[in-house]
Order: C-alpha cells, then structure tokens, then sequence
C-alpha cells in the first residue's frame, strides 16, 4: 500500500513540475516519472521475489528451519479414520 502512496505522491509532482507542458501523457513526462520511481520498484519486486524463493515449497533450507515451529498435531481427516481417537486440541 506504502508503494501505491508513492507512487501516487511522485506522479502528482511530475504532473505539477510540468510547466508549460500540455499533454500530461507525454512521453517524456511519463519517462520522468517512471526513472523517478524504478529504485524503488525495483527494491520490492527483489524483496519480494526473494521472500517467495526462500519459503518455496521446494526449498529444503526453508523446511528445515520452519520445522522447530511446526504445529505439533496431526489434523483430523475423516471421521471414519479417526473415531474413538482422542483429538488434539489447540490451546
């Protein structure tokens, strides 16, 4: 949400700095706002292309030291499987 706000305050001061500027889809205009904003794009697509690369499903590394913090009971599938067994409850 922080980036949209950015987003948006950068492109009302490109739309604002403009000057004699009639055309606010110029293509120069629109290529200041875009180098205004690349850093800090860039910088959440990594953040966030490396955070789905660790906690990936096929990443050991990442099974590995999530397994201390693990739930440590088994859900209940089906009723037939599990009849009579005691279930174990969150606290």
């Amino acid at each position: 949400m922080n980036l949209g706000f950015r987003d948006a305050r950068e492109l009302a001061k490109v739309l604002l700095d403009r000057g004699a500027q009639a055309d606010c889809g110029d293509l120069h205009l629109l290529r200041r706002y875009e180098r205004a904003r690349r850093e800090d794009i860039m910088s959440m697509q990594l953040t966030t292309d490396t955070l789905q690369q660790l906690f990936n499903n096929n990443n050991p590394l990442a099974a590995q030291c999530a397994q201390p913090w693990a739930v440590p009971y088994q859900p209940v599938c089906t009723a037939e499987k599990n009849a009579g067994a005691p279930r174990t409850q969150l606290t």
